[in-house]
């Protein structure tokens, strides 16, 4: 089984999006200096995340074992990183950073406790 085959650890990389997010936060307030290194560091998380996504999706088109719906946790998951994507972050001014990053959090929380009550369903 290839890397690309491996199944997505959502749970991992949502919680690696968020503790990426409180570092920004973090060096907003404290270390300026390393703030756009950490913005640029979140940037390559979200692509690299959406990336492997994509890959997953036209290995499933290609060979297709299960259906995937609107409401799988894998389509919720695309859905959050294509978005991320779309929009990349990047160094604001007065205080703009900061409402981005909560809307952010917010946005990949819910995601996580969406795709949390997926699994608990199973």
């Amino acid at each position: 089984m290839t890397n690309s085959q491996l199944p997505i650890n959502y749970q991992h990389n949502l919680i690696e999006l968020l503790t990426l997010i409180e570092k920004i936060k973090y060096y907003y307030f404290m270390e300026p200096k390393l703030l756009i290194q950490a913005i640029e560091q979140f940037n390559i998380t979200t692509n690299t995340y959406y990336s492997e996504a994509n890959i997953q999706q036209h290995e499933h088109n290609a060979n297709p074992t299960l259906l995937l719906s609107s409401a799988s946790p894998f389509t919720t998951y695309q859905n959050l990183l294509h978005s991320l994507h779309q929009q990349p972050l990047h160094h604001f001014q007065q205080g703009e950073l900061l409402y981005d990053l909560h809307e952010r959090h917010r946005r990949i929380y819910q995601t996580y406790i969406t795709i949390q009550s997926m699994f608990n369903e199973l």
